[in-house]
């Protein structure tokens, strides 16, 4: 969904232009926390990547991606849930919003369970 995300936002809204979704994040930004700060679509580009390999790597190497640290697991799916609560309930308004914050409760539940389960 968030490749599709990121096609559709990149061909219908910024004309495959990069410098346009640079200057769109920056007023997105600054109306949100008044800093203009279009660098910070980097950090949805290196969560695309991130969330791509780490997908792969679990269809791929499915042994590997079970056995891998679970500090490493735990801080690259924290930073991915960071980004993803920011880009759904943040940067979001309208029914979007409430339903990101619907997701994110479930997904924190979920993860929640799944960790305490691990510990024991």
């Amino acid at each position: 969904m968030f490749v599709a995300h990121v096609a559709a936002a990149f061909h219908f809204q910024h004309h495959w232009s990069h410098a346009q979704a640079v200057q769109s994040t920056a007023i997105q930004t600054e109306q949100l926390i008044g800093i203009p700060f279009g660098e910070g679509l980097w950090f949805s580009y290196l969560f695309l990547m991130l969330w791509i390999a780490d997908a792969a790597s679990s269809w791929i190497q499915p042994s590997s991606w079970l056995n891998r640290r679970p500090k490493i697991t735990l801080a690259l799916h924290a930073w991915l849930f960071f980004i993803a609560f920011n880009g759904a309930v943040i940067f979001e308004a309208g029914p979007t919003r409430p339903a990101g914050i619907l997701v994110t409760a479930l997904f924190t539940v979920l993860a929640l369970r799944r960790l305490k389960s691990s510990n024991s």
